[in-house]
C-alpha cells in the first residue's frame, strides 16, 4: 500500500511530535519539512 506524501510546516517542538504521531499511523510518508533554518 502506497503513503499519500505529506510535507510538515513548521520543524520545532510541535512539529516533532505531530511526526511521532504521523509516523504511528503509517498513513503518509513524510516528504519534508518547512521552516526556519535554526529549527530544522
Amino acid at each position: 500500500m502506497s503513503h499519500e506524501p505529506i510535507l510538515i510546516v513548521g520543524a520545532g517542538g510541535h512539529a516533532r511530535a505531530c511526526i511521532d504521531v504521523i509516523e504511528q499511523e503509517e498513513r503518509f510518508a513524510i516528504k519534508g519539512l518547512v521552516g526556519l533554518a535554526k529549527e530544522v
